[in-house]
């Protein structure tokens, strides 16, 4: 049952069930990134004492195991014999006694790994396993959900922009083709004035060409580049206010 919740919100709800069914005092979301090759917390649930300087060690511990190679881990007491194998999860959270890490399966760009930890030796049984291993299934399929929420908006602001610049594409071509018919009557007028110079008429065809079609089109391009430009603050807008619609 993954929670209809916000990804952090349901992340945060998962990690707090599985801590609080199982009876442990942490659970913890790792994320793996294997190209930067980095560990970092992507969400964790529970009050212990938790060392952040020590999460970039964290990629030379059972984290990348589980994360990586997808080696299950579970630990009812950790001896003093691999305590150098927990060394830095060990240091991360000082108070860890029992732990289980678990593989989160999940189709995303990093990897992904469930630990739960506790200060006190558990026995941990089969059936806690598999309710860790449901748990992860869970997580993974909520960081999916949020991938691809992630990924449908990126879809839509593109075709937002494609829709937006196929309509000033057109504007701008509703306004240039007339340039070229309006440029042979100048060609005609001028090769009519070569032949018959005559100073009025010439200064009559510079006002109707000039002053007036190749000015009105430079002003509606104008009105088009700022139309872009008011689109592109108001789509950076980060406050709501009221506007009329009217």
């Amino acid at each position: 049952d993954i929670p209809s919740l916000k990804a952090n919100s349901s992340l945060q709800a998962l990690l707090q069930r599985c801590r609080r069914q199982l009876g442990f005092e942490q659970a913890i979301l790792f994320a793996l990134d294997s190209v930067h090759r980095t560990v970092s917390i992507r969400e964790r649930s529970g009050e212990g004492i938790l060392d952040s300087n020590i999460i970039p060690s964290l990629i030379f511990s059972p984290v990348r195991d589980v994360a990586e190679d997808h080696e299950a881990v579970i630990v009812n007491e950790i001896q003093i014999h691999n305590r150098d194998h927990f060394r830095y999860l060990l240091e991360l959270c000082p108070n860890t006694v029992a732990c289980i890490g678990i593989p989160v399966p999940a189709q995303t760009q990093s990897d992904y790994a469930l630990f739960v930890l506790d200060k006190h030796p558990h026995q941990i049984t089969k059936e806690q396993k598999i309710y860790v291993e449901a748990l992860a299934l869970a997580l993974g399929t909520a960081l999916e959900q949020e991938n691809f929420r992630a990924k449908s908006m990126l879809i839509q602001r593109t075709a937002l922009i494609g829709h937006l610049t196929r309509a000033l594409v057109h504007e701008i071509n509703n306004l240039v083709g007339p340039l070229a018919s309006r440029l042979e009557n100048l060609q005609a007028s001028l090769t009519v004035l070569e032949k018959n110079p005559n100073l009025p008429d010439l200064q009559e065809t510079r006002n109707r060409i000039i002053g007036n079609e190749l000015v009105e089109i430079q002003n509606n391009v104008r009105k088009i580049i700022n139309t872009t430009r008011m689109f592109g603050r108001i789509a950076a807008k980060g406050k709501n206010e009221v506007l009329r619609v009217d």
